[in-house]
């Protein structure tokens, strides 16, 4: 399974742990509807502003967790695609 449909699925269930709909944390994230279920679907990746955003939230719904190794780490991207500034 590809890196990208594993952060999807986590994020997936933190929306649905959160009780929240997609319009509902797309908002929350600063991104639209659509945004948040290619998210979830796997087929895009949020860039580091994404999960820096959601948390800001209170209470926070990412917690204990560096959002830029949060989105690096799943998402596989190399040094030279982030330093480049391509979609994390």
């Amino acid at each position: 399974m590809n890196q990208s449909v594993l952060f999807g699925e986590r994020l997936r269930e933190l929306r649905a742990h959160a009780g929240l709909s997609q319009s509902e944390f797309a908002k929350i994230g600063g991104v639209t509807k659509k945004s948040q279920m290619l998210y979830e679907s796997g087929e895009r990746v949020p860039n580091a502003l994404y999960p820096l955003a959601l948390t800001r939230t209170d209470p926070p719904l990412l917690t204990g967790i560096d959002p830029l190794t949060l989105s690096m780490g799943i998402s596989g991207c190399s040094g030279e695609r982030v330093r480049r500034g391509q979609a994390i």
